[in-house]
């Protein structure tokens, strides 16, 4: 080794001495937070929710006693049902009026809902007049259901007696037909209708009847079958029979046909002329009542240019004949 190079090292090897003892003796950075804390941060678990606290309504006082617990549930479940049962009534009793609202509007289906809740009496003190009369205003307009429930009835019951112009009919189905021909005019289709109200107002409550005015056709009553005599339903019957007027001519065939197929239990036949076809309206009578269950009284209103055919009418059918003078 040259001489260089050795004092080279000598100078070298006290700087590489302090640099070794620096590394040896010089402290390693210290952790912001001490060693405690982060072991206490790395064991906290996450805290869980608190359950809601019970509702107060439904807290169970355990100090009430039993006994008066089972008491103050007790009154009160029944004040709830007494209260529940109070609003159920006051809505049905709101519906009922609704539903009288209705029926007296001309609301089909109301009539004949009314009329089954005063039929069966269960809302309602049971009333079958008030029954019937609804079903037959129903019946009236068309209502098929109506005409069903009036079956319910059983209409049958003692026989009837009352008058039309001094002649009597028994029964309980009723049957007018009245005259409306242009020969009726001067105050004889007045008279006439006149002493027809007269007879339905005297009919007695449950019977039946039917109205038919006719010239050269019928025009009758309106409504299905029969109706049902009320209060009600002849008031209405009156206001009809006000409206109608005398045209035309004189043909009684095509009404007598038509009420032959209501079964009644008494008709009179009203009018103040001839019929064009006696003989055939005769036969007719004579196939529609075979049996005569069906009682005839004719009238001869004014004249007796018919009488000789309304007679044998009435004599051939258990009824009787009137010549009515005006």
């Amino acid at each position: 080794m040259k001489a260089w190079q050795i004092l080279l090292a000598l100078l070298l090897l006290p700087a590489c001495s302090r640099t070794a003892t620096q590394q040896l003796s010089e402290p390693k950075p210290a952790s912001s937070a001490p060693e405690s804390v982060m072991m206490k941060v790395a064991s906290v678990e996450p805290q869980k929710p608190e359950p809601p606290p019970i509702p107060r309504s439904s807290a169970v006082d355990f100090r009430e006693d039993p006994g008066a617990l089972i008491t103050r549930r007790a009154r009160e479940k029944a004040t709830r049902v007494a209260a529940a049962h109070a609003g159920l009534q006051r809505l049905q009793q709101v519906n009922l009026q609704t539903l009288y609202h209705q029926a007296m509007h001309g609301d089909v289906n109301a009539q004949v809902d009314l009329g089954l809740i005063f039929f069966e009496g269960k809302r309602v003190p049971k009333n079958l007049v008030q029954a019937q009369h609804w079903w037959a205003v129903a019946a009236h307009r068309g209502h098929p259901m109506a005409h069903a429930n009036l079956r319910l009835l059983k209409p049958d019951g003692p026989q009837e007696s009352i008058s039309f112009f001094g002649t009597r009919g028994k029964g309980r189905r009723f049957i007018f037909i009245i005259d409306k021909s242009g020969s009726m005019q001067s105050g004889r289709f007045q008279t006439a209708k006149s002493e027809l109200v007269k007879t339905l107002r005297k009919l007695p409550a449950g019977t039946q009847f039917k109205i038919y005015f006719f010239n050269h056709q019928a025009e009758p009553m309106p409504g299905r079958g029969l109706l049902i005599a009320s209060p009600q339903s002849i008031a209405w019957a009156e206001k009809w029979i006000q409206t109608r007027h005398s045209s035309g001519g004189t043909d009684p065939s095509q009404a007598l046909k038509w009420a032959f197929k209501l079964k009644p239990d008494t008709v009179w036949l009203l009018t103040d002329g001839e019929f064009a076809h006696d003989e055939t309206i005769m036969e007719q009578l004579a196939r529609d009542n075979p049996n005569k269950s069906t009682r005839i009284n004719t009238l001869a209103f004014h004249v007796r240019t018919g009488e000789l055919a309304l007679r044998k009418i009435a004599q051939a059918h258990g009824g009787a004949y009137r010549f009515v003078a005006q």
